[in-house]
């Protein structure tokens, strides 16, 4: 017995009305280690040694900015900051050889404007160069420290920790991304304080306004 095209089409609208689909994308961030008050922070077997701070809380994690990468997530564009002479520090997972270029700090609580946060990298500038922290306050880029060689790495200062902007949310909880306003994207994709490392050549790269 075939099936009238009433029935079908019933039905296939049924489906319709039922059912709706959209792209999601999910970036998950694995919380690796916290600020310590007491020992030094370990990331990517010591690639980066977060020194003991007692002033800062907040969880730490490494995850890689891509070039070219379309999504909205703001640690993609760090790749906009790089130049002839100016780029991005790259550390690799010993384990599986993955890559990551951008430490996040959430929840991050106890800055004030003498708080000093101090980090460890294997990375020794060359002759000519400087190791400057660029960080991401939720709107903007800016740098937000300085650096010097000690041994056979570098130290890095950050003395400056903006707190992300309060932006007004849509009635979906969505609000709009500082690179392209007519992107909506959950505000917890520009809370978190976002820092990158770059090497430069550029001394005029610390004195620039990044945004």
């Amino acid at each position: 017995i075939s099936e009238s095209p009433f029935r079908r089409s019933w039905k296939a609208l049924r489906r319709q009305r039922d059912w709706c689909s959209m792209t999601m994308k999910v970036i998950l961030v694995r919380k690796i280690a916290a600020l310590s008050p007491t020992r030094a922070v370990a990331l990517e077997d010591g690639q980066l040694m977060i020194q003991p701070t007692s002033s800062l809380l907040g969880h730490l994690s490494l995850v890689n900015a891509q070039q070219g990468n379309e999504s909205q997530d703001p640690i993609h564009q760090f790749y906009h900051l790089e130049s002839q002479g100016t780029t991005v520090i790259q550390f690799y997972s010993q384990k599986d050889g993955r890559r990551f270029n951008v430490l996040e700090i959430t929840e991050l609580k106890g800055a004030t404007a003498e708080t000093e946060l101090k980090i460890r990298l294997k990375e020794l500038a060359d002759a000519g160069e400087l190791i400057v922290p660029v960080g991401f306050d939720g709107m903007n880029f800016r740098v937000i420290g300085h650096s010097e060689s000690v041994g056979s790495g570098t130290v890095v200062t950050i003395d400056q920790f903006p707190l992300p902007e309060a932006r007004q949310q849509d009635e979906h909880g969505l609000v709009a991304s500082p690179f392209n306003p007519d992107d909506r994207q959950h505000p917890s994709l520009f809370q978190a304080f976002k820092i990158a490392f770059f090497r430069t050549t550029d001394v005029n790269f610390m004195k620039k306004s990044i945004s």
